[in-house]
């Protein structure tokens, strides 16, 4: 197949400068030949799918009614940007309708020790029944792929922080995070890489504008895909979502499928989330109840602060109620301080010593054991209680 040639360099407004997307086509505006079918993502080049099952592309010019823009199969959404999107299944009830990986090389490689903005935007489809969680993006020096239709197993770096659902429909939710480079990584890929066992959804009724049986999966329109040089702009600049009080913000490790990578990163994965959550971050095997890993939460804290907030009880609930349905489990409270806040080692060993208390509470008393640890630096994300099981 003739390959499209590109001649311009995508440009996107960025703090109030015009920063370069490494992402080629990343609308899926420049299609070579007619939209007739399903599954024609490769008509967007350089864009292919992971996997065997292929990746959809919508367009306003597109043969098919079905996979036309607004109306198509799947519902009614506008472009984000421009005319066309693509429609990639994140979610698949009791593997009844394979997931969907969407992947392309980037225009150059990135660059070690440097911050990129990733992001991509995703609307819920009004046909599925499921709406999912886990939507993420894996950047990697080499292309991931599988010859069936089978999960890809790699970890995003990439994710919604409020790891929840997404249910919005007729809208875009975009999707992003600061993803610190390696260096080499040249192939971006999005989907759901989790198995469905630790993918949370809720259902959702069809509106009453559609007609005929829902689709049981979790399929969602995306579109308008970027990686953008951070360099001379604020972290505020890639920040998707807020709080109440400020905004979420996050820092990634690359996690690559390379040797070289795998050697340099050991297979971690850096998150830092200032409502209290984390993505899945352990390589070793976490103890979960359903898909909440325990090991996995943070507990954050206001410089100077040891009291817990509102916001950080209902994953505290849910640790309590593995705790009671494993009597034999106890687990570590680890509080965290920076040497720069008065009476770090005390605020430290104050932010651990309220875990005990919550918990004592909860009728738990005698299964949580406490430590401390002051970091030398002065970084938000040291001001936290982090967990871990005590054998």
């Amino acid at each position: 197949m003739k390959k499209i040639i590109y001649t311009l360099v995508t440009l996107i407004s960025f703090g109030g400068i015009a920063q370069e997307n490494l992402v080629p086509n990343p609308s899926f505006e420049e299609v070579e030949g007619k939209i007739k079918e399903g599954g024609k993502i490769e008509l967007a080049y350089p864009w292919v799918s992971a996997t065997l099952k292929q990746v959809d592309l919508y367009s306003a010019d597109a043969k098919a009614d079905e996979f036309s823009v607004p109306e198509n199969a799947y519902g009614e959404e506008k472009a984000q940007d421009g005319n066309n999107y693509v429609g990639i299944n994140f979610y698949g009830y009791r593997g009844r309708s394979p997931k969907s990986y969407l992947q392309t090389e980037l225009t150059k490689e990135l660059e070690a020790g440097k911050k990129y903005c990733v992001k991509f935007h995703v609307s819920f489809s009004d046909r599925s029944k499921y709406a999912s969680n886990n939507l993420g993006a894996h950047l990697s020096a080499e292309a991931i792929s599988s010859t069936d239709e089978g999960d890809l197993n790699a970890k995003p770096q990439i994710m919604k922080l409020i790891n929840s659902p997404v249910e919005k429909q007729f809208d875009w939710t975009p999707i992003c995070g600061t993803f610190e480079a390696i260096g080499g990584e040249k192939f971006i890929t999005i989907g759901n890489f989790f198995s469905e066992e630790n993918t949370v959804t809720e259902r959702v009724k069809q509106s009453r504008e559609f007609t005929g049986a829902q689709k049981m999966d979790g399929y969602y329109y995306v579109d308008n895909v970027s990686v953008i040089d951070m360099a001379g702009q604020p972290a505020s600049s890639c920040v998707c979502e807020k709080i109440a009080g400020g905004s979420l913000e996050t820092e990634f490790k690359s996690f690559s499928t390379s040797d070289k990578d795998k050697a340099q990163n050991k297979g971690e994965l850096v998150i830092i989330n200032s409502d209290g959550t984390k993505g899945p971050s352990k390589t070793e095997e976490a103890e979960t109840e359903g898909s909440f890993s325990i090991v996995d939460q943070v507990i954050t804290y206001e410089a100077e602060k040891k009291e817990i907030a509102e916001d950080a009880k209902a994953s505290l609930d849910q640790i309590a109620e593995y705790l009671k349905k494993n009597p034999k489990k106890k687990l570590k409270a680890i509080g965290h301080s920076n040497k720069s806040e008065a009476n770090a080692e005390n605020l430290a060993k104050g932010r651990a010593f309220g875990m005990k208390k919550y918990f004592d509470a909860k009728g738990l008393t005698g299964r949580i054991v406490l430590d401390t640890e002051v970091h030398p630096d002065n970084k938000p994300e040291n001001r936290k209680v982090t967990f871990e099981f005590v054998d």
